[in-house]
């Protein structure tokens, strides 16, 4: 785990990232919102990823995909978005995923130092944070995440934070704690609301 730790802040640090503002400024495994998913992994890849992990279908529009790659130097996984219909598959959404099993700590101090990251790297967006939100997923209340959300001035989004899963939930599904960095277009956050809310 200190392995990923460390490669999660060199890479932060490491990239050439200038003071921006533009949500595709922001990388995550090499991955912007408007690359098209298959610079990255192929139709074949693509479907064998499903097999492993069922896609999750918002309606018939938008698709969210896993991937557990080799490939992925920082994350344990990651979560890509595209349109159902699109041919290009151009992301709207990307997540990276890092496991903390039973070490909800470490996750916090890891998401403190990936806050700071973007803070430096997109100094003037918006930024909010939001303490021990309890999950919509757990009935019994008992999981919860912390967040904070970086909102750019098209609206889009990046989000970090860490879910501490309930004994039952991890248990009865296989959840982990995991630190997640999610960056979403502005369409997709839209389309989330209007459907979701």
């Amino acid at each position: 785990m200190k392995r990923f730790i460390l490669i999660l802040i060199l890479t932060l640090s490491i990239q050439s990232w200038t003071k921006a503002d533009d949500i595709r400024d922001f990388e995550i495994e090499g991955m912007s919102l408007g690359d098209s998913l298959l610079d990255f992994f192929s139709k074949d890849d693509l479907v064998e990823a499903a097999k492993k992990v069922a896609p999750y279908k918002h309606g018939d529009y938008y698709i969210e995909q896993l991937f557990i790659s080799k490939k992925f130097r920082t994350y344990d996984a990651v979560k890509l978005t595209y349109i159902a219909l699109d041919k290009n598959y151009y992301l709207y959404g990307i997540a990276g995923l890092i496991y903390f099993e039973s070490d909800f700590d470490n996750c916090l101090k890891t998401q403190k130092k990936v806050v700071k990251s973007i803070i430096k790297l997109f100094p003037d967006v918006d930024k909010n944070v939001y303490d021990k939100t309890i999950s919509h997923y757990d009935k019994s209340k008992k999981s919860y995440y912390i967040e904070t959300n970086f909102e750019f001035k098209d609206e889009s989004m990046v989000r970090v934070y860490c879910n501490n899963w309930s004994e039952e939930l991890t248990k009865k599904n296989g959840w982990k704690d995991s630190l997640n960095v999610i960056m979403n277009d502005i369409s997709f956050l839209e389309y989330l609301r209007k459907t979701y809310q």
